[in-house]
């Protein structure tokens, strides 16, 4: 009968071994031979590591989709911007795609990571996978929260009294436009809203504002 549970497993001797390689979860109490054939290993000699796994295991798999949700949005709010830059004839500068890699995403992915496990365990269970309902949802949802703003800024600029719009000449190499400016700018602003919405805490892990370096 496939009842879809998950087995779990600890041992602190040679005898565990078999059943710590086979358990879905295996945790070694000891350093001896039991530490070798379970995928984790406990300081504390204890059968509450369980519950100490347990939260951990949550919060890495609740973080590792908050990062891949983070990276999709983040490709998504670049490919909006290049298509409003290039719809006037402009790119983003290399410099402007250097200081988005090494002072944005870079910094941002890594705070998400730091974000550790609630000291409460619940009944409820976070999902594993990453083609679901709940993350579908919350990345189109933001997706189109996203490019509505990022149209809406675009339109808004153009309004401006001191706007004044690209003319492109083959013969520059570096031409100021208002357009990209303004999109890189506000670009810059979004990735740091959509790192706040997606790292949401409770009830797996701590809020993002207990992140240390």
């Amino acid at each position: 009968i496939n009842a879809e549970y998950g087995v779990g497993m600890c041992g602190d001797g040679a005898n565990d071994c078999a059943a710590l390689k086979m358990a879905d979860i295996g945790l070694s109490l000891a350093d001896s031979e039991a530490s070798i054939a379970a995928p984790f290993t406990s300081a504390c000699r204890s059968i509450k590591s369980v519950i100490n796994l347990l939260l951990e295991g949550r919060a890495a798999l609740i973080t590792s989709i908050q990062c891949f949700k983070f990276m999709a949005m983040y490709s998504m709010i670049q490919f909006t911007s290049c298509i409003l830059m290039n719809s006037v004839g402009s790119l983003i500068g290399d410099l402007m795609n250097l200081y988005i890699d090494l002072f944005m995403t870079f910094p941002l992915a890594f705070l998400m990571g730091r974000t550790s496990a609630t000291n409460q365990l619940v009944a409820q269970r976070p999902t594993d996978r990453l083609i679901s309902k709940s993350v579908l949802t919350s990345i189109f949802g933001q997706l189109l929260i996203q490019i509505v703003f990022q149209f809406f800024i675009f339109n808004q600029l153009i309004h401006q009294s001191w706007f004044e719009p690209l003319i492109v000449d083959p013969n520059i190499d570096n031409i100021l436009a208002f357009e990209t400016t303004t999109l890189f700018m506000f670009s810059n602003f979004q990735y740091i809203t959509i790192v706040i919405a997606f790292s949401f805490g409770k009830p797996f892990r701590k809020s993002i504002f207990t992140n240390r370096l």
